[in-house]
């Protein structure tokens, strides 16, 4: 005989199996069977091998057999489920970050290309009032780059600004043409560490404006 448990569906009135045949209820194939009654048991075997635990049975007055899922409580994720979902995690983190990061490096050497872009066009006006590139300071050519840049500029072998990257870069060693002025012609450079690594990114403009990404950051 299997085993069976009451709900309080089940009227007060029906105390125990010894008075299920008064109201026209049997127990047939671990199914409580009656009209208009809602039980849940407990069987060794539910119907078509499932567990009826997660069932709950019904007679209608018609005889009709009908039966309901029962809502699991206290449902949760298994710890595979769990390690699985940080394992993807872990996957789309080790692809995205370098990404951004190379993004992020490309985007700040805008600032380079801008800040050189500027010096090009304030030596081509003090050449056009001096007929000369040479300055006596770095005041006299007068160009400042905006905010605070990540670049060291330079200008004629002058730092133009102290960039916050000038400790790594301070803009004095070069590996493609060191900045330098004369009369008829200039070399102007940026340098910064965009990315924390011990390279630094470096960049030159000449007063034919050729600029020349000299040692890419992004990529080493």
């Amino acid at each position: 005989m299997s085993t069976y448990s009451q709900q309080s569906s089940i009227p007060p009135r029906l105390t125990g199996p010894e008075d299920w045949p008064r109201f026209g209820i049997s127990l047939e194939g671990g199914i409580l069977i009656g009209a208009g009654q809602e039980v849940s048991i407990i069987p060794d075997k539910g119907l078509a091998g499932r567990s009826s635990d997660s069932f709950i049975h019904m007679v209608t007055h018609k005889g009709e057999h009908r039966e309901k899922r029962r809502l699991r409580a206290n449902a949760g994720f298994t710890l595979i489920e769990l390690m699985l979902v940080v394992a993807i995690v872990s996957i789309l983190a080790a692809i995205a970050v370098p990404n951004f990061l190379s993004y992020q490096a490309r985007t700040r050497q805008a600032e380079a290309k801008v800040g050189l872009g500027g010096i090009f066009t304030t030596a081509i006006s003090y050449f056009s009032l001096n007929l000369t590139y040479s300055v006596g300071s770095i005041a006299d050519l007068g160009f400042t780059p905006y905010g605070k840049p990540v670049y060291t500029f330079n200008f004629g072998g002058m730092p133009i600004n102290v960039g916050s990257s000038s400790g790594a870069c301070p803009g004095t060693t070069w590996v493609g043409p060191a900045p330098a002025s004369g009369p008829a012609s200039f070399t102007a450079g940026a340098r910064g560490n965009i990315d924390s690594d011990p390279t630094c990114d470096e960049w030159t403009i000449d007063d034919r404006r050729i600029l020349m990404n000299t040692v890419n950051d992004v990529l080493n």
